[in-house]
């Protein structure tokens, strides 16, 4: 029998090799430091994010997360300028070449805060913008508005106008503009920031839901590391523009309780000063835990 072709793999959501990068106002002739890590912001970072995959960016403030999304979408070098070294591949383009209006179907970017991708008058206005702009049908785009609206619960929002919107509507509304071209990567800078406890514990659950349903690969940067790890596949943290840690959430608690006390999560210390082992990922694993101590 005639041997099976095997279907091709599918490239991957994001593939990071060597990139190191520096902005523009931190490279001068003058500087003695130029060209070395002390004014990068970026070093040596090698990273791939598989189809599919969520995956939680850690590290304290100015590490480099920012600009490491930033690089991912296309806005670095690009809108930022700077130098950049190394390659960044979205599902297969060429991150550096392309830059972040050819990337656009491909990669989807949320900004810490909401505000400043909001452009349009009205709710439905913001979420169909991305589909005008790449001249979808009037039908097309209704239908796709709806989808997206009725996934992320924002149906009543359509006709709103955005200034009426809380942050957490905002929020929603900012990543439903993302979501609607159907992207294979997401990046979320910090989208809990300006969030209440429960509206940010929903948002993370409803990022999520669409990772799972819709198949979107997402890498979400975050400093309230206790709302995201039980969502995340894999944890990445960093420091000092290059990647510490790489593995699974669990690791990432033992990881931090040796290496850098100030990424513990509470539970994870309260455990700890117990002497309870393992370290709890979240409520439901901590419950779990405490069940099988008899606590």
């Amino acid at each position: 029998m005639p041997e099976l072709a095997t279907p091709p793999r599918p490239a991957p959501a994001l593939a990071i090799e060597h990139l190191s990068y520096a902005y523009p106002h931190l490279r001068h002739a003058s500087d003695p430091y130029s060209g070395s890590d002390a004014c990068r912001a970026l070093c040596d970072v090698s990273l791939t994010l598989a189809p599919g995959e969520f995956v939680l960016l850690a590290g304290r403030s100015a590490c480099g997360k920012t600009t490491l999304l930033r690089a991912a979408a296309g806005l670095v070098p690009h809108f930022h300028g700077g130098e950049i070294e190394g390659s960044v591949a979205v599902a297969g383009l060429d991150a550096i070449a392309s830059g972040p209006g050819d990337l656009a179907a491909a990669v989807g970017y949320v900004a810490q805060d909401p505000e400043t991708q909001i452009v349009s008058t009205t709710v439905a206005a913001e979420i169909s913008l991305p589909l005008e702009m790449r001249n979808f049908a009037p039908a097309a785009r209704a239908r796709a508005v709806e989808e997206v609206a009725l996934a992320l619960a924002i149906p009543d929002l359509l006709e709103r106008t955005v200034d009426t919107l809380s942050g957490g509507e905002l929020q929603r509304v900012a990543l439903a503009a993302t979501l609607v071209t159907r992207p294979r990567l997401v990046l979320l800078d910090e989208p809990t920031s300006q969030l209440d406890p429960v509206a940010g514990d929903e948002l993370i659950w409803l990022l999520r839901r669409l990772n799972e349903e819709w198949g979107v690969a997402v890498l979400l940067a975050e400093h309230r590391l206790e709302r995201c790890l039980a969502a995340a596949d894999r944890v990445v943290a960093m420091d000092k523009g290059a990647i510490c840690f790489d593995g699974s959430p669990r690791e990432f608690l033992a990881w931090a309780q040796e290496t850098d006390a100030a990424l513990e999560t509470p539970a994870a210390r309260l455990f700890s000063l117990a002497g309870i082992e393992p370290l709890p990922v979240g409520v439901r694993d901590a419950r779990a835990i405490l069940a099988r101590h008899g606590r």
